[in-house]
């Protein structure tokens, strides 16, 4: 059975004791009785509607009326087939589950990214604000947590990033590990041994005197003394806004310096001025407030976060070994 309302627009004075009857049995049997003009006319709601009917017939019972009139059932609405909208499958990317605490010991590990993560579609370097998920159709992300950093691998090249990825799957901050620089060891230069000379001894014969002795005077030599050169090595890393404008080295600017360092860049230069001097490094561009620059070298280590225009680090040891200027997102 079905139900629907139906309604009587047309009609006549003085009819009313209406049956309701189907094409389903040729409007044999009534299936429902006694309806009144007024119920018809106001809309009346019908329970038992045969389920096959397509006409029904409203037929008056009394005695000055007889006459019936068909009324024909909408057909049911077919319901559509949703068409499925095509998924775009995220990028493929691994990463090794373990995490690190700085992005230095994430690039520097040997760890070989073994799990497979998944990134935006076409997302070729992880880009902060955006999700690291662990399926293809990016509903789950991965869980990282406070100041943990994962290595990456991007598959297209095998490049390894050092990513920071909060507890809820979002990146902080990426380092490309390439961009790093290596450290360089010192050459360790040993000094030639000077010659010794043995003076050598001319006898003078003389048929009346003692032979004597006349000694060669050898020159003293002097082993020159070499400076060394120290490499500084200059790095902006991250989404830092920063750029390196100038490097100085107690008064004097670095000597082979690409300029200026922009974000992602790397770069080095040498000086072969020597002692516990001051480095001073100028830059310009805008804070996000948690930035950071550091500089390390030979039993040296200094970090000053939100840096200004002008950062100085000073007693700098340079003696020949290398010097690191890291310019990064990450606070002290």
């Amino acid at each position: 059975m079905k139900c629907g309302i139906i309604t009587l627009s047309e009609y006549t004075d003085y009819t009313d004791n209406f049956d309701l009857l189907s094409d389903v049995d040729s409007y044999t049997t009534p299936f429902d009785t006694g309806i009144s003009l007024a119920e018809l006319i106001a809309g009346y709601t019908g329970y038992t509607i045969p389920d096959a009917a397509t006409i029904i017939r409203i037929k008056s019972n009394t005695p000055n009326c007889s006459n019936y009139i068909d009324i024909s059932l909408p057909g049911p609405t077919p319901t559509p087939t949703p068409t499925p909208t095509p998924t775009t499958p995220g990028t493929l990317w691994s990463i090794f589950p373990d995490p690190y605490s700085t992005y230095n010991a994430a690039c520097g590990a040997t760890d070989v990214p073994d799990t497979d993560v998944w990134l935006a579609p076409g997302l070729l370097v992880p880009a902060t604000d955006e999700y690291v998920y662990t399926n293809s159709i990016l509903t789950t992300t991965w869980v990282g947590g406070t100041d943990e950093y994962f290595r990456m691998e991007r598959l297209s090249d095998n490049e390894i990033f050092a990513v920071e990825i909060g507890a809820d799957g979002i990146i902080y901050s990426y380092t490309q590990c390439s961009t790093l620089p290596s450290p360089t060891p010192t050459r360790t230069t040993t000094p030639a041994a000077s010659p010794v000379a043995t003076p050598s001894v001319t006898p003078t014969r003389t048929p009346t005197r003692t032979p004597s002795v006349t000694p060669t005077i050898t020159p003293t030599v002097t082993p020159s003394t070499s400076v060394p050169l120290t490499n500084i090595y200059v790095t902006v890393a991250g989404p830092v806004l920063y750029n390196i404008t100038e490097v100085r080295v107690d008064g004097v600017l670095l000597a082979g310096l690409t300029i200026p360092v922009t974000p992602g860049d790397s770069f080095g230069g040498t000086t072969t001025q020597t002692g516990n001097l001051d480095i001073v490094v100028k830059h310009s561009g805008t804070s996000s407030g948690s930035d950071s620059m550091t500089v390390q070298g030979d039993a040296y280590y200094d970090c000053q976060d939100d840096p200004g225009p002008t950062t100085t680090f000073t007693n700098v040891p340079i003696n020949g070994s290398d010097v690191f200027i890291f310019l990064d997102e990450i606070g002290c």
